[in-house]
Formats: structure tokens, sequence, C-alpha cells
């Protein structure tokens, strides 16, 4: 699982340079850096037998939607833009567990570096410069709809 992270992240960062993402863009671009950790939590969920039934069915959907390819942004056709409404709509997912006061439940399989409350509101923070807001408003309904 370390070396196909690895793989994606050095796929992203050379898509991300081939994009023309510039250093105004430095926090979306840490953004989409992020999303190889994100894709790994997503797993860990669905594999942890202690993580509550309604996470992991939420996490599920939700990693499903990130490896669909025809999803709202598909990477398959926009490339690196493609993969900002997926750690968008994660940061949402995680925003809503620590609202619930259910993150503690899913913080423990985080493998990133920062912690990942610093992670996942880095991305809401970038919400403007990832998606638009009637795709947010899509997520937030559906997120709302879920619990």
């Amino acid at each position: 699982m370390e070396e196909s992270r690895e793989t994606y992240l050095a796929w992203l960062n050379a898509r991300v340079r081939e994009a023309g993402l510039k250093e105004t863009n430095k926090d979306v671009v840490l953004c989409l850096q992020s999303a190889p950790l994100f894709l790994s939590l997503l797993l860990a969920i669905l594999r942890d037998s202690r993580i509550p039934g309604e996470i992991q069915r939420t996490a599920a959907s939700i990693l499903s939607y990130f490896i669909l390819p025809t999803d709202l942004s598909p990477e398959a056709f926009l490339g690196v833009p493609g993969v900002k409404d997926d750690i968008f709509l994660v940061a949402l997912f995680l925003d809503g567990l620590r609202s619930r006061g259910m993150l503690d439940s899913v913080e423990k399989l985080w493998k990133g570096e920062e912690p990942l409350e610093q992670s996942f509101d880095r991305i809401l923070a970038c919400e403007t410069g990832l998606i638009s807001p009637e795709i947010a408003a899509t997520f937030r309904k559906a997120l709302q709809a879920a619990r």
C-alpha cells in the first residue's frame, strides 16, 4: 500500500507541475498533494472493525466517489483538477465527524505528518480554489442526508 501511495503521490506531483499551478496557489497544491493520504485513510476506515458501521458506510460511499472515473469532476478528463472535488468531499466528511464528536475514532488511522484536523481544515479553507459553490452545496446536502 505504501508503494502505491508513493507512486500516486509522484503521479500527482507531476500532474500538478504540468497543470501550471504556481506559487499563488500554494495552498491548493498542498491540498492536492494530500489526496493519497486521504485515500489511504478511507481504506483504513473500511478495514478497521472498531470503526462504527455508520462511519464505514459513509466512508465506503466517499471512497466509491473518489475512485469513480465519472464523478462531478473526473480525473480521467480533467487531470489534477479532477481530484479537487474528491479531497473536498473527504474533508467535509471528516469535519462532520468532528462536529459530532466522532473524529477520534478515525484519527488514530491517519498517516500524515501533520495532524488530521490541520490537514482537512486546510482543504476546507481552500474551498473556493477547489470547487464551485454548487458542488460544495451538493456535497453538504448529501452528507447531511447520510447522517
